[in-house]
């Protein structure tokens, strides 16, 4: 399956601005991702489509993943579903939002092996 990269749809404007780096910031008291302003369509949707798919093992019945996980540049990003079956919106993961599995912690790594990140990504895990 192929996905596809939805961005910036209401309410998901919260998520861009201008600076060319990932990054957090407070929201009405809710710490938002902040994606790269360089961060294309085409990047978001080839990461989407080489990340980690992620299926709960129990209780989730649906044919597409609940989250995508990415690593680009060193950076961890989560997808979810805009579209169900058909697109995601993905933003920079926060530390403390990460949900810690085994498994999800094993792909991330092998992503960022890939990326060339392993060391800037274990120490970000380290602190998950």
């Amino acid at each position: 399956m192929t996905w596809k990269y939805e961005r910036d749809e209401t309410p998901r404007r919260k998520h861009q601005w201008d600076r060319d780096e990932p990054g957090f910031v407070e929201v009405n008291g809710v710490t938002v991702g902040k994606c790269p302003s360089s961060m294309t369509v085409a990047r978001a949707e080839a990461a989407l489509n080489s990340g980690y798919e992620y299926r709960p093992r129990r209780g989730w019945t649906a044919d597409y993943p609940e989250r995508i996980y990415a690593v680009l540049d060193g950076v961890v990003y989560r997808a979810t579903p805009t579209n169900p079956g058909v697109s995601y919106h993905g933003f920079p993961e926060l530390r403390e939002k990460f949900k810690d599995r085994r498994e999800v912690r094993d792909a991330i790594m092998e992503l960022a092996k890939r990326d060339g990140s392993e060391k800037e990504v274990s120490k970000w895990l380290s602190k998950a």
